[in-house]
């Protein structure tokens, strides 16, 4: 595949990199435009610099993953409990979130880190730049890149997959 060779036709080093970059923009325009166009009040005046575009990256579950690497968990019988969530993503956050980042960012940068880890190893596994550019692309990868534990969850799936074939 050209795309990812040099002009002497020797494959690159870094095909992940190139595709996870291309791939991460394009998720990420994506989210701008859904924020400043297809959310937006037009009853309200509009402001995207009063818009925190890191809150957005954490909707819905990881509202919940945020609160539980900021308070830990709860029960209650009666309403919505956070015990149901997985808890080694919100143990990881945490962990980078000691360091004083704020629990959202920090649960990006792990979901994140196990989406390029994902890639290496979907690499390692596969060893097919196609293999790459569909997992890159396919629509339901815009949940690896948002506050979610779905990149962790992958990339385990993914590393029990090549022990498999290793042994």
């Amino acid at each position: 595949m050209r795309l990812l060779t040099d002009r002497i036709g020797e494959p690159r080093s870094d095909p992940m990199r190139t595709i996870y970059w291309i791939s991460s923009l394009i998720v990420f325009f994506a989210i701008v435009f859904a924020v400043d166009y297809l959310g937006r009040d037009w009853r309200q005046q509009f402001s995207p610099l009063n818009q925190d575009l890191i809150s957005h990256f954490a909707k819905w579950d990881g509202d919940r993953y945020r609160d539980i690497v900021e308070n830990g968990y709860d029960y209650d019988p009666n309403g919505d409990t956070k015990i149901v969530f997985f808890p080694a993503f919100p143990l990881v956050g945490k962990a980078l979130a000691v360091t004083g980042l704020p629990a959202t960012t920090a649960l990006l940068i792990v979901a994140h880190v196990f989406l390029i880890a994902s890639f290496l190893l979907l690499w390692r596994y596969t060893k097919s730049e196609w293999v790459l550019l569909a997992f890159a692309f396919l629509p339901p990868t815009f949940f690896f890149r948002m506050a979610y534990s779905e990149s962790m969850f992958f990339f385990l799936v993914l590393l029990t997959l090549y022990w498999i074939k290793r042994n």
